[in-house]
């Protein structure tokens, strides 16, 4: 877990995201993961970003890929 030194409130601000990395994307794949991104929002209270939904479906096929 990182953390920064916030100076102006002078506390510790932990950085609980991952990473931010740029990836490209085939078309296809982008209109499947908003369809799921839709679903999701539909049946949640909460908004639901598209990187949430994008980190649950590569967690998703990490576990069935096998090195």
């Amino acid at each position: 877990m990182k953390f920064s030194w916030n100076l102006i409130n002078r506390d510790i601000v932990y950085d609980i995201m991952g990473i931010r990395v740029t990836v490209v994307l085939l078309e296809s794949n982008v209109e499947k993961l908003r369809g799921i991104q839709a679903k999701l929002i539909k049946n949640s209270t909460k908004s639901v970003s598209f990187s949430h939904v994008l980190n649950r479906v590569v967690e998703e096929g990490l576990r069935k890929f096998k090195p």
